[in-house]
């Protein structure tokens, strides 16, 4: 015995109505679109009195809609998607690991929001020999980012082959120019991916556990100058003094003087920038705006007594004690 199927007759009744009906129904669905079959009910019940024909019932006209191919809807267009060419963006390879100093310098930021502003603090950190820099800016702008590494570039004793960063627009634009006028490789994370930077990630989570959360109004000043001379003091700390379980318990001063003594010279790293303190007075006023450099005296270092500049972003240059007089005049 077969199974019961369905009874419905191959050719059924279509629904008779003129098409003057059917066009004043689509003229009424487009005029005033998705408009309900009661509200065109309405309108069509006039339309077919001036033209004496029969309107349909409310419900036929439900029908007359639902039989239209297209449901008598008109959908919204849509402004076309312009598709633009990304910038090709190299990316992290996977198993890439710095084997030197310099080989591979990490940058991120940190932002904070109160009361309706924000800051920033551009933050960076060598993924080798973990010397660290921070910045605070009022500013998200890829130029303060482009000052920014400039600064780094100075005051770091050895070349930077490669820069880690997300994919923020803060180091894009000028940013990027810079690294391609010095001819730096560019590698970025993946969206959504801050395992890929874990060095200034965690260093970032470091400088807020232990120094932003105590200093955040000074932060939020107009100009966050206070905040910047403060930071000073705790890079230094950090860079100098604070052991690093990653370096076996010692700072990234003594982890670069014992492996690399190369880059020190008998002396705390020679960089660049401490050249000439009147060159550093206008770098440091002209494109950050920080507090004049302050001097210090420090205990002796390989039992000679030295004197040492202390620069914004922490690292230090030791001079011998009447050669840096001479210099510091004033």
């Amino acid at each position: 015995m077969l199974n019961e199927g369905s009874k419905r007759p191959y050719r059924v009744r279509r629904r008779m109505w003129s098409s003057q009906v059917i066009c004043e129904i689509r003229h009424l669905r487009s005029l005033y679109p998705n408009l309900g079959k009661e509200k065109v009910h309405i309108f069509l019940k006039s339309f077919c009195q001036s033209k004496n024909i029969k309107c349909p019932s409310m419900r036929t006209i439900g029908r007359l809609i639902h039989d239209a191919q297209d449901k008598i809807r008109q959908a919204p267009s849509k402004p076309k998607r312009i598709v633009r060419n990304k910038a090709y963006r190299q990316r992290k390879p996977k198993a890439f690991k710095a084997q030197y100093p310099g080989h591979c310098v990490a940058l991120d930021t940190i932002e904070k929001f109160k009361d309706g502003l924000k800051r920033y603090v551009i933050t960076c950190t060598d993924t080798y020999t973990r010397l660290s820099f921070a910045l605070a800016t009022t500013s998200h702008a890829s130029a303060e980012s482009q000052r920014f590494f400039e600064l780094v570039q100075t005051l770091l004793p050895y070349k930077i082959d490669t820069v880690l960063t997300d994919n923020g627009s803060e180091f894009l634009k000028h940013f990027s120019a810079q690294l391609n006028k010095v001819k730096i490789n560019h590698y970025f994370t993946y969206p959504k991916t801050p395992k890929m930077n874990p060095h200034c990630e965690r260093f970032n989570r470091t400088i807020q556990e232990e120094f932003i959360d105590y200093y955040e109004d000074d932060l939020f000043e107009e100009k966050p100058h206070a905040f910047n001379d403060k930071l000073l003091d705790y890079l230094f700390y950090y860079n100098t003094k604070r052991p690093h379980w990653s370096l076996d318990l010692k700072s990234p001063i003594q982890f670069l003087t014992n492996k690399f003594p190369q880059y020190c010279n008998m002396y705390w790293p020679n960089t660049p920038a401490l050249t000439s303190l009147k060159h550093l007075d206008r770098f440091f006023s002209s494109k950050f705006h920080l507090l004049p450099i302050r001097r210090y005296s420090c205990e002796s270092y390989y039992n000679r007594g030295v004197l040492y500049v202390y620069v914004p972003i922490c690292l230090c240059q030791f001079y011998d004690g009447q050669k840096f007089l001479m210099s510091s005049e004033n």
